[in-house]
């Protein structure tokens, strides 16, 4: 059901006071997060490594070689998880620089 003319004008008013008000929150929610995007690669980073543990454990004994692309599966899943969990945990202790220089 489309809005009214006075319904969109209070929209229009809300929405120019917000900006007007706080633009750094509108800049929060409008500009797409990393973080966001490195979490959803985590999860399908799991995903996938589950699916390689499963393709390997069901047909590992009848083909080597699905068994051997399970193996790959994981593998390229468990790399896709590293990177993007520790992009998401910030740089690690070693590799900081000491506040005093």
């Amino acid at each position: 059901m489309p809005l009214s003319e006075h319904e969109l004008k209070i929209l229009n008013e809300l929405e120019e006071s917000l900006f007007r008000d706080d633009p750094r929150f509108v800049r929060s929610i409008s500009e797409p997060s990393v973080n966001n995007y490195r979490r959803r690669r985590v999860c399908w980073g799991v995903v996938g490594f589950v699916c390689g543990l499963l393709l390997m454990v069901v047909f590992f004994t009848q083909s080597v070689l699905l068994g051997l692309v399970g193996i790959a599966m994981m593998f390229s899943s468990s790399l896709v998880v590293a990177r993007n969990s520790e992009a998401l945990s910030g740089p690690s202790a070693s590799r900081r620089r000491p506040a005093d220089q």
